[in-house]
């Protein structure tokens, strides 16, 4: 789709987020935002592409109204600055952390600071800085990919964590509290069939992957994927992360950084032919 219903999506599921307190709205808006939108912005951040396709050369779109732009570079930016926005919110009971990223948040009574390198690994830390010790609930996103989370508090392991729903801890929070949160980023393959061809994609966490002209191989070789983990290997300059895939036969890189060359140097593919 455009990039201008990328973000009219992301905006909707950012006013469903906040009226239902569904954590699926906040699931869709991590989706889009690694994804569609990230992939869709130039390295430089000057521009963005006007279609995120799955498989090709990247491309700007055309120009409208006699302008040097479209709508869709003038709607990208207004996704990415709603996502500071959406990340740590108050609720009524306590602050709610729907999505993961380095930052501070400085919210009535309440000092958020996240430290993490998610989605590369899992492992969030969030310390939590009350003006004063104060009784309140920290709600926490549990995306619904992430079957087996692990939460805690102080050290103490904090039960009942399910995917697709809100981790919530009540408890009277201290100046110098720390949460420790570890998402479950185990790849899970899709299958999708035309005919006779059979095609599979890979999803690690938030992020679809893809193979890149740059990684090596041809990325219209069929695949076997199989299961097991990815291992992360050196990304080349201009990609973010990079995972061997099938024993080391196959490299994949995140959505975002694939065909970010804008030319033929790193076509690249999300469904990949699989046999």
């Amino acid at each position: 789709m455009e990039t201008c219903v990328g973000v009219s999506w992301m905006q909707l599921c950012a006013h469903l987020l906040r009226v239902t307190g569904e954590a699926r709205y906040a699931d869709e808006i991590e989706r889009t935002a690694y994804n569609a939108l990230a992939g869709a912005m130039t390295p430089d951040g000057s521009s963005f592409a006007q279609y995120s396709w799955l498989e090709g050369v990247r491309r700007l779109g055309e120009q409208h109204c006699g302008m040097d732009l479209n709508c869709c570079v003038a709607n990208g930016p207004r996704g990415m600055m709603l996502l500071p926005e959406v990340a740590v919110m108050m609720g009524a009971e306590g602050p709610v952390v729907s999505l993961y990223t380095d930052g501070v948040w400085k919210l009535p009574h309440c000092r958020i600071e996240m430290k993490t390198d998610y989605p590369l690994s899992g492992l969030v830390d969030i310390r939590v800085e009350p003006g004063k010790a104060e009784n309140f609930a920290l709600r926490l996103r549990v995306p619904e990919w992430s079957e087996q989370t692990s939460l805690s508090v102080n050290g103490a392991a904090v039960a009942g964590v399910q995917a697709g729903t809100w981790a919530v801890i009540e408890r009277l929070w201290k100046p110098g509290d720390r949460v420790w949160l570890n998402l479950d980023l185990r790849p899970r393959i899709l299958t999708a069939a035309d005919g006779a061809r059979r095609y599979a994609a890979v999803v690690r966490g938030p992020l679809a992957l893809a193979r890149d002209a740059r990684l090596g191989g041809s990325i219209d070789e069929p695949v076997s994927l199989g299961g097991g983990d990815l291992d992360p290997v050196a990304a080349p300059a201009s990609i973010e992360m990079a995972f061997a895939a099938s024993g080391g036969k196959v490299v994949l890189c995140d959505y975002a950084s694939a065909g970010n060359t804008w030319d033929a140097r790193s076509r690249y593919r999300v469904w990949m032919p699989a046999v």
